[in-house]
């Protein structure tokens, strides 16, 4: 004999599926009554309008109706409304974000930009990823138009105060079909569009000279459209008093491994306990970390020597070390000048 919970149970789906039913009816119903009262050519107008906007369909649809369905003029409305929103701002909660960097082949400027939010969803998108790449690349072209003396000290990095990132929300936004719009407007709109604040921070830029070369390292690299993302970037930049243009591109390369190795070192666990930790105490911890690549150094090294003896790197070479074998190879004074660690939404610090 079959319980009462039983036949309760068959009425329940019986119920529920009729409610599905009538849901599915009533949101076709919907969209037929939507599509019923605009033509073929308006519904492409409010698709269009949908996927530059990205507001509803109800509100693109309303938009175009009230400015007789010219495009133009609905596209620059609804931008205009997204520039003007204003979100409540917690920076305790901007914990998400990505690290642009660019490094262009053309001049010797290069650049790197944090944009944080307060939500892993929103930074983790594409339309995330696109607009960190679109700023990156106008800030570096703005420099290179508007600031060509920039970051002219050797082997120095360039750090934004609040008054420079000003003048960078103002730059016109150089890579995208908007040229006219501002780095500010556009974090607007981006930021009216995911609903929450995103925001333009950390910028810094450097510049290679004859007697200096900077050396990068993004973990968790990805690339995009010429830009290299990630979540944590650490830059180093170094100096040498010698004019051979042979030294460029294998200096670049040891510069590039000594970037990797800032963040295994353990000033990164120190910087994030201490914001305020002694820069002279940060400094000497990296230099007497052991070398981590000391193969690929020595490769390296090898090429540079042409077969003059110096000591072999191996797992106990400290970074002072290496520097100083650097020096005697290229018969020159190797120096670091400047340092830089990032991780998005967490912590960062500079020397």
């Amino acid at each position: 004999m079959r319980s009462i919970g039983f036949f309760l149970a068959r009425i329940s789906n019986k119920y529920s599926k009729k409610t599905t039913e009538f849901e599915i009816r009533y949101l076709n119903c919907k969209a037929r009554s939507f599509t019923s009262k605009i033509t073929n050519d308006q519904l492409k107008l409010v698709k269009q309008l949908r996927e530059i906007t990205k507001e509803g369909v109800l509100t693109c649809k309303k938009i175009l109706s009230e400015h007789n369905w010219n495009i133009t003029s609905a596209i620059s409305h609804i931008h205009g409304s997204q520039e003007s929103r204003v979100y409540d701002l917690d920076l305790g909660t901007l914990k998400h974000g990505k690290i642009a960097v660019y490094e262009p082949s053309v001049g010797n400027i290069s650049a790197s930009v944090e944009l944080k939010c307060n939500c892993s969803f929103v930074s983790s998108s594409n339309n995330f990823v696109n607009l960190c790449t679109t700023i990156c690349k106008s800030i570096v072209r703005s420099i290179n138009r508007e600031y060509k003396d920039i970051s002219c000290q050797n082997g120095k990095i360039l750090y934004t105060d609040s008054e420079r990132v000003n003048d960078i929300l103002a730059y016109q936004n150089t890579n995208s079909e908007d040229d006219h719009i501002t780095i500010e407007a556009l974090l607007k709109r981006i930021s009216s569009q995911f609903g929450t604040n995103i925001i333009l921070d950390n910028v810094m830029s450097w510049k290679n000279t004859a007697n200096s070369t900077f050396g990068t390292y993004i973990h968790q690299k990805g690339c995009f459209d010429g830009v290299f993302l990630g979540n944590r970037i650490s830059v180093i930049g170094v100096t040498y008093d010698s004019d051979k243009t042979t030294l460029r591109q294998p200096l670049r390369e040891i510069a590039d491994l000594l970037a990797m190795q800032l963040v295994a070192c353990p000033l990164i666990q120190i910087g994030e306990n201490n914001k305020e930790c002694n820069q002279d105490l940060l400094i000497d911890l990296f230099m007497n970390q052991t070398i981590i690549k000391f193969d690929e150094l020595n490769a390296i090294l090898t090429q540079l020597s042409n077969d003059k003896l110096y000591p072999p790197i191996n797992s106990e070479t400290k970074v002072y070390e290496v520097i100083k074998i650097i020096g005697s190879i290229i018969s020159s004074p190797f120096k670091v000048e400047s340092l830089a660690y990032i991780h998005s939404g967490l912590i960062n610090f500079r020397i």
